[in-house]
């Protein structure tokens, strides 16, 4: 990577320059080239790892304290059960108002969560930066994406942002997230101890931006109006992020509370038949080593399946959205917290039943739907 590959900016890279020019003029330079860099490891996000709402609200407070910017944090957990393992987390800024950072959660997964989070945090920021402004006579626009993920960088909460981005989360491409790297360690001329935490090959590429546009300073300086010799106004911020009480999880037997579940007559008919299968794999395996007959080999490959079978024939209720059973006397689902509003016939039934609820929540009684001559088959 060579001076002329990075340096004058073009393109894209002249549009990050200019939006990060923006918001150093709003918010000052102080920001960019004299708070610490965040680091992606357990000596500046030392909170446990954990899919809980606390655990979420605890990062995203001590984000905002160790970016030095003093907004309030409020979460709305929209978390709804998921019988899958989830990968992918789903936590989004949803808006900054009257100094408060409002997040929304919809999932919390075993992805790098924090770094996620540095990305909404400038999101939030960004908004706020932009509410803050004078003289505006229309109601702005939300930030973008990509607004974001640079304020998440100009904050100092670059490393982690960066990261990230190797997970897809943000606005910014790994490229152009790794290029505002360069462009702070440049204008900083000093190491920079949370670029040790950077990910995989992200630091032998950042090195290289940095050398090639080391000879630039005063220029990228100008460049961003930022004067390197003027002195600046400390950062100032409590000595620790304020503490988070913990928040109850929701109960797992109350996932579904608020919603409609029915009742399917079902059996275990099928899994004692995979079961009698395997058995009879096992049998015959044996009988065709010890050389039983013919006779005795079929039924002993037959006759299992048939006992899984019948031991599994038994047939009960089950509520289709956590396939608990369903007691007969039970009004409520005991392993979700779902109201049992009649029996259908299948979960394509059920799912007809939901699409054609009356305006006031209320679907059709399932006899209506027979009548009608929709399908029941399972």
């Amino acid at each position: 990577m060579t001076a002329t590959d990075l340096w004058p900016p073009s393109g894209p890279r002249s549009e990050l320059l200019a939006r990060l020019a923006a918001m150093i003029d709003a918010g000052g330079a102080a920001h960019f080239l004299d708070a610490p860099v965040a680091r992606a490891d357990a000596h500046d996000v030392p909170e446990a790892s954990q899919a809980t709402a606390t655990a979420v609200e605890r990062v995203l407070v001590r984000l905002l304290w160790l970016a030095h910017v003093d907004l309030d944090v409020a979460i709305d957990d929209q978390r709804r059960f998921d019988p899958a393992p989830r990968r992918a987390s789903d936590i989004r800024w949803i808006a900054t108002t009257a100094g408060v950072a409002r997040f929304q959660i919809a999932a919390i997964g075993n992805d790098d969560v924090v770094g996620l989070l540095s990305h909404e945090v400038g999101l939030a920021y960004a908004a706020w930066q932009a509410g803050a402004a004078a003289y505006r006579d229309a109601e702005l626009p939300p930030p973008s994406e990509r607004d974001g993920s640079i304020a998440a960088i100009y904050l100092g909460l670059g490393v982690l942002a960066t990261n990230a981005a190797l997970e897809g989360h943000g606005g910014l491409g790994l490229a152009a997230a790794i290029y505002l790297l360069a462009i702070q360690a440049v204008l900083r001329d000093e190491p920079i101890a949370a670029h040790a935490t950077l990910r995989e090959r992200i630091p032998a590429h950042l090195v290289e931006a940095v050398a090639a546009l080391a000879p630039h300073r005063e220029a990228i300086a100008a460049h961003l109006g930022v004067d390197l010799h003027a002195p600046r106004a400390a950062l100032v911020r409590d000595p620790a992020p304020p503490p988070v009480a913990a928040r109850p999880e929701p109960e797992p037997t109350q996932r579904c509370a608020g919603m409609r579940t029915y009742r399917i007559r079902t059996s275990n008919i099928r899994a004692g038949v995979v079961l009698g299968a395997l058995a009879s794999a096992g049998l015959g395996s044996v009988a065709l080593a010890v050389g039983v007959a013919v006779p005795v080999f079929g039924a002993l490959v037959v006759a299992p399946i048939g006992v899984g079978a019948w031991l599994k024939r038994r047939r009960y209720d089950e509520c289709p959205r956590c396939l608990h059973q369903l007691p007969p006397p039970a009004t409520r689902c005991p392993g979700c917290g779902a109201t049992i509003a009649g029996r259908v016939a299948s979960t394509a039934e059920m799912d007809l039943l939901e699409l054609e609820a009356d305006d006031d929540g209320v679907p059709p009684a399932p006899d209506d739907l027979h009548a009608t001559g929709a399908p029941t088959g399972r």
